[in-house]
């Protein structure tokens, strides 16, 4: 009897993706992302907003920026900095 191979674990996500959980479902933070991502399409839900950050971080899911530091840095750098700027002076609670 051939043994199978463990099936792959699932990435658990940390605080970036516990942080993009909260923001993902928040109208200010769809708006930040159309207006400063330059993603050439509306979001209009947490669904699109999901898509955006993915995309902007280049990952399949939101639990890879945790633990990927090439990601964890493009979050960084290209959303949550620059989303706080945004928040400031929008007067937006971020």
């Amino acid at each position: 009897m051939v043994a199978s191979e463990p099936a792959a674990e699932k990435v658990k996500g940390g605080e970036i993706a516990k942080w993009l959980g909260i923001r993902c479902k928040e109208r200010a933070f769809w708006t930040f992302l159309e207006s400063s991502c330059k993603i050439g399409y509306f979001v209009e839900n947490e669904d699109h907003a999901i898509y955006c950050v993915r995309n902007v971080c280049q990952v399949e899911s939101r639990a890879e920026i945790d633990n990927d530091p090439e990601a964890a840095e493009r979050f960084h750098r290209l959303i949550r900095g620059p989303y706080a700027k945004w928040c400031v002076a929008k007067g937006v609670m971020g």
